[in-house]
């Protein structure tokens, strides 16, 4: 049997940046890594810069870069990085990242507060079938 971890108990263990990261924005660990290499870069990074940072193929940097974009946790800097014709990207500012946290945890939470809500008739037995 599968055991369920509470919402609490999920909250209470996400400590660090990189575990919050991880619950907010559903990262996966080479993601997180990414990410951690773009902060720490001194310049923009493109993707063969990327995958070398962290021993990847050049095409799942390619990937990871897309979903930290898609999350905003980076920015395109230049299309054509150093007359490479590749795209570079860097890390998002700080404050940035918290109020995209912010704004995705608010986000989740008002989803959940609706299926509470949508439950309600079924918590005090009553039939959920509104179309009759």
């Amino acid at each position: 049997m599968a055991s369920t971890v509470s919402l609490t108990e999920q909250i209470r263990s996400e400590t660090t940046p990189e575990r919050a990261l991880e619950a907010v924005f559903d990262l996966t660990q080479t993601e997180r890594r990414s990410y951690a290499a773009i902060v720490d870069a001194d310049r923009p990074v493109t993707a063969p810069r990327l995958a070398a940072a962290i021993d990847c193929a050049e095409t799942s940097a390619y990937r990871h870069l897309s979903a930290l974009d898609e999350c905003g946790l980076v920015q395109r800097a230049t299309a054509d990085f150093e007359g490479t014709g590749r795209s570079a990207y860097v890390a998002t500012p700080p404050d940035e990242v918290a109020d995209r946290m912010a704004d995705r945890v608010e986000e989740t939470y008002e989803e959940c507060r609706e299926t509470i809500d949508a439950c309600r008739p079924a918590f005090a037995g009553e039939s959920t079938d509104r179309s009759a």
